[in-house]
C-alpha cells in the first residue's frame, strides 16, 4: 500500500560585563549597557541565535520499580516543535529532497547525528521503530509497523529563497536492554527515544538541482519565500548536500545549499 502526503509539520541569553572608559550622561548609564550586552551578545553568537538552556534528559535505567518502563517509547510528539530551516544560495533552482521511509512517518527533510556519554546519538529516518532498532522490539508488548510507505513530495526552492517547517526535537540514544526487560530473557542492544541532551549535533541535508527533472511537472508556485511543494514526485536522485553544526536549544536546525 502506497501512503502519500504533502510536506507537513508532525507532532537565552549571554550575559556580558563591560566596562565604560567614557562618561554617560546620568540616567544613560543602563541604556549604553544595555546596548553593549546586546552587541556582545550577537557578536559571541548570540541575539536571535542566543542558546536556551538545556537539561541532560534522563537517560534510562530509572531506578526500580520503573527501570522496564523506561525503555518504552512515550506517546508523542512530546519534545517540539523545532524549526528547519533550508536555503538555497546556488544559482539554481532545488528539489530538497525526504530522508524518511516507513509507514505515516514524519517527514525527514535532514539527518542528525551526534554523540552524548559516550553513546551515539541520531534522528532515526524510518518510522518503523524496528529499523533502530527501539529497545521495546525486545518486550512486551512489541512494537508493531504497518506494510506502507508515506512519501513526502520534493521541496522545490528558487535561487535566494528559503523553506521553514517544524520537527518534533528527538534522538534515539544507543543502549543496552536489561535482560530483566526482554521478552527472550537475554540483553539486547537497542536504542530509546529522548529529547536531545546539550551538544552539538551534525545536520545534513540533500537535494538536486531542478535542472535534472525530465519526466514530469517539476514547477510550482512558490511563497513570498521562494519554495513550494511539487505535486508530482520527480526521478532525481541527490546530488547536492547541505552540512551544518546545531547546538541543541540554540534556534532552529538551519542548512545552506551553496555553488
Amino acid at each position: 500500500m502506497l501512503a502519500m502526503s504533502r510536506t507537513t509539520p508532525w507532532f537565552a541569553s549571554v550575559v556580558a560585563c563591560l566596562s565604560l572608559a567614557c562618561a554617560v550622561e546620568p540616567g544613560a548609564a543602563e541604556e549604553a549597557a544595555e546596548e553593549a550586552a546586546e552587541e556582545s551578545s550577537t557578536e559571541s553568537g548570540g541575539g536571535q541565535g542566543a542558546c536556551d538552556d538545556v537539561d541532560s534528559p534522563h537517560v534510562p535505567p530509572l531506578a526500580d520499580p520503573d527501570t522496564c518502563d523506561s525503555y518504552v517509547i512515550p506517546d508523542g510528539p512530546v519534545w517540539g516543535p523545532g524549526e528547519v530551516v533550508v536555503v538555497n544560495q546556488t544559482d539554481e533552482a532545488i528539489f530538497v529532497l525526504d530522508q524518511s521511509s516507513g509507514c505515516h512517518q514524519p517527514a525527514r527533510p535532514f539527518s542528525l547525528v551526534g554523540e552524548h556519554q559516550g553513546r551515539t546519538l541520531e534522528l532515526p529516518l524510518s518510522g518503523c521503530a524496528s529499523d533502530w532498532p527501539a529497545c521495546q522490539l525486545y518486550m512486551e508488548p512489541s512494537v508493531i509497523c504497518l506494510g506502507c510507505d508515506t512519501l513526502y513530495h520534493p521541496i522545490y526552492i528558487e535561487p535566494g529563497g528559503r523553506w521553514r517547517t517544524t520537527w518534533d526535537p528527538w534522538v534515539a540514544i544507543d543502549l543496552t536492554l536489561p535482560a530483566a526487560c526482554s521478552s527472550s530473557g537475554a540483553s539486547e542492544a537497542c536504542s530509546v527515544p529522548i529529547a536531545p541532551p546539550p551538544g552539538d549535533y551534525q545536520a545534513q541535508a540533500v537535494a538536486a538541482y531542478a535542472s535534472e527533472c525530465m519526466t514530469v511537472d517539476c514547477t510550482c508556485e512558490v511563497d513570498e519565500e521562494g519554495s513550494c511543494s511539487l505535486f508530482e514526485l520527480p526521478d532525481v536522485g541527490p546530488s547536492l548536500t547541505a552540512d551544518a553544526v546545531w547546538t541543541a536549544g540554540c534556534g532552529p536546525v538551519e542548512l545552506v545549499f551553496e555553488n
